[in-house]
């Protein structure tokens, strides 16, 4: 395997992990991402009557209820407005918009997946959909609402099963002229599927990160380095190169599609990496109201004066709890840093910076797995759950990063794909760190006022959530 500094990290090995946010970023980057999916927010936001509304509408979300100890400013509204004004210029070059975009990105498009494409791709999908109940591949745990039409872990790579050729190249066209040759591909020992994480003091332990059992099978895409047109190269698994063969032409251009997407993602850490907000200092203020505070001989919620008529307290009354926490948080909150209303260093990316030929170091070729998916809801069954939080693949995979077209949304309520990952709280007091965080030893409180993560346990930290319509096409790495 390549060294780490020449691969594209891999989340669960402990790799990489994002820099942690402060609740005002999450909350700057909601907004961005919120503003832009208004119908054409890049021409209205050069608009200032129009700018106005939309930094007052940011101002009055309740988004104590998005993320606890949340506060927006007037300075981060028009921060947002900045950021996307700069945006804006990049989209109307390209089609592309960066969002919930820090030390990696999500990139989504409502202008690649044209209506007549993605009318193009229902049409061409449909013999997939049109089969016989008792053949339909429902996806397991799904409650019959997830309908596999071409899955990699239908017919995979199997250790001491599949055989391979090792002397040729086998195209779409003589794939199956192949069947049945080759040699058995031996399966990897324990040894060989066992990797020791990123050295850490957290990570000591080998970790299982090969299977040992099956593998996804990608399809070969030569990519060409002066046009940059994309060609599929040998079969896709699980689609038929001959019965199957007109839907071939149309995963293609969505892979070519996919490419400056992918590119930039594949160099946004090296190249376009961001932070808002940094702070250095989260340790309590000295206390503003010691003469309200000293009746309850501590800095605490519960110390807030009760308003006029307002009846003793009782431990139940969820909505004092409420009132209690908002003003403390008012009162004792660690000085943060407010937001560059300009954004002068929010956007290092130009659309310049997009390309369109010579992706990922002007290679000749990527690999590519290919899926396939209907969600069907019906009368009886009209809710879908959604997944769980996952990244795609083992180390076998190595994916780097996720493409999604959503070709055909009909009559269902606004959807949404969640992210999250693995952000440093760990490192925060790291004296090698940017931040190097100065905060009192067990101070839980002040680290949750001032970050967008539970200061014990886990360090997932949730980054934000993007809606899935109808003609969108998301683009993000496999580290979210």
């Amino acid at each position: 395997m390549p060294s780490l500094k020449e691969r594209f990290p891999v989340l669960f090995l402990g790799e990489w992990e994002a820099v942690t946010l402060l609740v005002r970023e999450c909350c700057m980057m909601r907004v961005v991402n919120e503003l832009s999916d208004k119908p054409q927010w890049w021409l209205k936001v050069k608009d200032d009557s129009i700018a106005a509304k939309w930094k007052s509408e940011a101002l009055t979300i309740d988004w104590a209820s998005y993320i606890e100890n949340a506060h927006f400013t007037p300075s981060m509204a028009d921060a947002c407005i900045s950021e996307l004004r700069k945006k804006a210029e990049v989209y109307e070059q390209t089609g592309l918009m960066p969002v919930y975009d820090y030390c990696t990105a999500v990139i989504k498009s409502d202008s690649i997946l044209t209506p007549e494409f993605a009318k193009c791709i229902q049409d061409t999908v449909k013999p997939l959909e049109d089969v016989p109940s008792n053949c339909k591949d429902w996806h397991p745990n799904s409650n019959y609402q997830v309908l596999d039409l071409v899955h990699p872990s239908l017919w995979p790579l199997v250790y001491g099963s599949s055989k391979v050729l090792h002397d040729r190249t086998i195209g779409v066209d003589d794939a199956l002229d192949y069947c049945d040759m080759g040699t058995t591909i031996r399966q990897p020992t324990k040894a060989e599927a066992t990797l020791s994480p990123a050295t850490s003091w957290r990570s000591t332990s080998r970790n299982k990160v090969l299977s040992r059992e099956f593998q996804w099978l990608p399809c070969d895409v030569d990519l060409d380095r002066i046009t940059g047109k994309a060609k599929i190269a040998s079969y896709i698994n699980n689609l038929h190169p001959v019965e199957q063969a007109h839907l071939y032409p149309i995963i293609e251009k969505l892979i070519e599609k996919s490419l400056p997407a992918w590119d930039l993602i594949y160099n946004w850490e090296d190249k376009f990496a961001i932070q808002r907000l940094v702070t250095s200092n989260v340790q309590k203020p000295v206390c503003p109201c010691p003469e309200i505070c000293g009746r309850r001989r501590a800095c605490r919620p519960q110390a807030r004066p009760l308003a006029e008529g307002e009846v003793p307290r009782n431990r139940k009354d969820l909505g004092r709890n409420a009132r209690d926490k908002a003003w403390f948080r008012e009162t004792h909150g660690p000085a943060l840093p407010d937001a560059d209303p300009e954004a002068k260093d929010y956007v290092k990316f130009a659309a310049s910076d997009i390309r369109s030929s010579g992706f990922f170091g002007c290679k000749d070729r990527c690999q590519v797995i290919v899926k396939l998916a209907n969600i069907h809801l019906t009368p009886e069954n009209p809710e879908y759950k959604g997944g769980s939080w996952h990244t795609e693949g083992l180390l076998n995979e190595h994916i780097v990063s996720t493409a999604l077209y959503y070709y055909d949304c009909e009559n269902i309520t606004d959807c949404t794909l969640n992210f999250r990952t693995c952000a440093n709280r760990e490192d925060l007091d790291d004296s090698g760190s940017r931040t190097s965080l100065d905060y009192e030893q067990y101070d839980w409180w002040s680290i949750k006022q001032a970050f967008a993560i539970e200061p014990r346990g886990h360090t997932f930290q949730n980054v934000g959530s993007v809606q899935t319509k109808g003609g969108r096409a998301l683009f993000f790495p496999n580290l979210l």
